[in-house]
């Protein structure tokens, strides 16, 4: 029974993934007079994804604390930079 709802919190996980990335390939292509807000979405739609992968597929969510801020530090520098960068 744990190994079926296992093996449907990653299928919910990998839908949701497919979601975000249609979402982003979407907006990739409407037109925008303003980059800033597409560039926002983007960002956002990869944040979700980048952290729906690091805590299930990568198993940071029952792992260390410690692992999460090793692996979750970089990200929130990146984040850091593409505000700078956007604004």
């Amino acid at each position: 029974m744990e190994k079926l709802l296992r093996q449907q919190k990653y299928l919910l996980v990998f839908v949701a993934l497919v979601i975000i990335t249609a979402v982003e390939v979407t907006v990739s292509y409407l037109p925008f007079t303003d980059r800033t807000p597409q560039t926002i979405i983007l960002v956002i739609g990869s944040l979700c994804k980048a952290s729906l992968v690091m805590l299930y597929y990568m198993h940071l969510r029952d792992d260390s604390r410690w692992y999460a801020l090793l692996v979750g530090f970089p990200l929130v520098i990146g984040v850091l930079l593409s505000v700078t960068f956007v604004l």
